[in-house]
């Protein structure tokens, strides 16, 4: 099962972190800011397999019908909807690691390349799969991986019982159309 909790609005103060604008703002520019956070913890009680997949949603502080922005869901109690491919492509993702991070311990595998091709269908990401090797990300604690939010990644349950605590930010520079607004703003 997978176990994670929302981080909320003091995530922000992460973006005068100066090691963590140097990566983000040369990419998003000067306005980019936390848009969600989330904490993974893999430990023995809590593991989990990831699934081939982009991350297609962003999450939003209510329900407002805007066009192109569908299908809406609900996630640990916020809403998230799936947003024009443009908003997607304006994000970036850091993933702090607070444990070395591994095979045997459920690392990131990604495939590079595929997140220049847009929002995939199911059959696509089998495509990418069959083309292309996959890489897996080994990040020594403290550091950390930028990825585009359609980068198509996927994770193994730990071999490992000891922790894999990862902090994940979410950062964007658009902002969001008609009264929409970031949970996170």
């Amino acid at each position: 099962m997978e176990t994670y909790a929302v981080i909320y609005k003091s995530l922000n103060r992460f973006r005068a972190w100066s090691n963590i604008r140097l990566l983000i703002e040369p990419i998003l520019g000067g306005e980019a800011r936390v848009v969600r956070g989330i904490f993974f913890d893999k430990t023995a009680a809590a593991n989990w397999k990831v699934a081939w997949h982009q991350d297609l949603t962003i999450a939003v502080r209510e329900r407002i019908e805007v066009e192109g922005y569908h299908p809406w869901s609900v996630k640990a109690g916020i809403v998230h909807v799936q947003p024009p491919i443009a908003i997607l492509e304006n994000m970036l993702t850091i993933r702090i690691h607070l444990d070395d991070t591994g095979e045997l311990n459920g690392a990131l595998q990604v495939i590079p390349g595929s997140h220049k091709a847009g929002r995939l269908l199911a059959e696509e990401m089998q495509a990418w799969k069959a083309k292309r090797n996959s890489v897996t990300c080994r990040i020594e604690r403290g550091g950390a991986m930028i990825m585009r939010p359609l980068l198509l990644h996927s994770s193994s349950a730990a071999i490992d019982p000891g922790h894999r605590r990862v902090l994940h930010l979410e950062y964007c520079s658009a902002k969001l159309p008609d009264g929409l607004r970031w949970y996170e703003s």
